[in-house]
């Protein structure tokens, strides 16, 4: 029996727990803008 799992994941902002949605291939809080770092930076 095949089970099925959710690939969306819920991230929360450090700043002010806002929402973290993607956009332009990064991550931006949708309440105060905060972008996290990437690795590469």
């Amino acid at each position: 029996m095949a089970t099925s799992q959710s690939t969306t994941h819920d991230y929360r902002c450090p700043e002010c727990t806002g929402s973290l949605q993607s956009h332009h291939e990064s991550l931006e809080c949708v309440d105060c803008g905060y972008t996290p770092r990437h690795g590469s930076d």
